[in-house]
């Protein structure tokens, strides 16, 4: 683009005035404002190649970040409360505790103390209710031909929908049905002409072999355990 030249005021052209009143001349070779040609610029200048990350890398960062902002906010929480650190807030805690405590009178720590030894209470009631249950379950699994020393016995317990609650006749139910529903995880099948090699016209199961001892001989082995304190210190009740 061609650009037009500047006009130039002759050296005698008064420019202004100084503050004295003497005149203000055009001073002559001084560098003037004219556009010049634009540099060339240089070429960009190779970048590095974007960064990498691993997946483990990657799970670093986005820990270290949670972790972060977790301690802003626990921050300024504490300085929402007053407090300057975790620990003067928990000697805080600790100090109206301490208070409310000692402000207490002694029917209400006796009602406290009560309602906690309750609570104990009716907790080992039901870890013994539990155990008795479980005792039963095994008995009658054991009666039933279950071997509850298999592996297997594991899968047929969990298949049980009965609560600690649950009498024996409800458990010999429950036991009949599972029977019937999976014959496979009793040993039994339903497939095969009756007669088969092994079994016995009636459904009674194969003769325990010479010198073995039987499931139901093994439950009731596992139960005197129980009752002499070897299996969970609690008494088999009668006729089960």
């Amino acid at each position: 683009m061609t650009m037009s030249p500047r006009l130039v005021p002759a050296p005698w052209t008064v420019l202004g005035y100084r503050k004295n009143g003497r005149p203000i001349y055009p001073i002559l070779g001084a560098e003037d404002d004219l556009p010049k040609d634009p540099k060339p610029t240089d070429p960009p200048k190779p970048t590095d190649p974007p960064k990498t990350f691993t997946q483990a890398e990657v799970n670093a960062i986005a820990t270290r970040e949670a972790q972060a902002a977790e301690r802003t906010a626990q921050t300024k929480l504490l300085q929402s409360l007053g407090f300057e650190t975790p620990e003067a807030a928990k000697a805080a805690v600790d100090a109206a505790k301490a208070a409310a405590d000692a402000a207490k009178t002694d029917e209400q720590r006796a009602a406290e103390a009560a309602a906690a030894a309750k609570t104990a209470a009716e907790a080992d009631r039901a870890a013994a209710a539990t155990e008795r249950f479980e005792a039963k379950l095994e008995r009658q699994f054991a009666k039933a031909g279950v071997d509850i020393e298999a592996d297997s016995f594991a899968r047929i317990r969990r298949m049980v929908t009965l609560d600690s609650s649950a009498d024996v006749a409800a458990i010999q139910a429950e036991i009949t049905t599972l029977k019937t529903d999976f014959p496979g995880l009793f040993g039994t099948s339903t497939d095969g002409p009756p007669g088969s090699p092994g079994s016995d016209p009636n459904g009674r199961p194969p003769n325990t072999p010479p010198g073995s001892k039987t499931a139901m001989e093994r439950g009731r082995e596992r139960a005197k355990a129980r009752a002499t304190g070897g299996g969970g210190g609690y008494l088999t009740p009668p006729g089960l």
